[in-house]
């Protein structure tokens, strides 16, 4: 196993949960309050979702914020968050 991802770094500041969607790793990073994408092919770490607004907000990947982000699962092309 190659350890993609490590807390306290750049692209990572606390992750709490890691699932598989679309053939990359996702993982919901707590003090950012992001959703974060891992891609395995080219070892890159880009954000999917949230603003680091420390609110609980609708709205699209790059203006919704989740006042504590936590869980996240896969089913089939569809991710959930919590």
């Amino acid at each position: 196993m190659t350890q993609a991802v490590c807390n306290s770094t750049p692209p990572c500041s606390e992750v709490n949960q890691v699932c598989t969607w679309n053939g990359k790793v996702v993982y919901t990073d707590t003090k950012a309050g992001k959703v974060m994408q891992y891609n395995p092919d080219d070892n890159s770490v880009r954000a999917l979702a949230g603003s680091c607004n420390n609110s609980s907000s609708d709205g699209t990947q790059d203006s919704c914020s989740f006042k504590r982000i936590e869980g996240i699962c896969s089913v089939e092309k569809t991710l959930f968050v919590t």
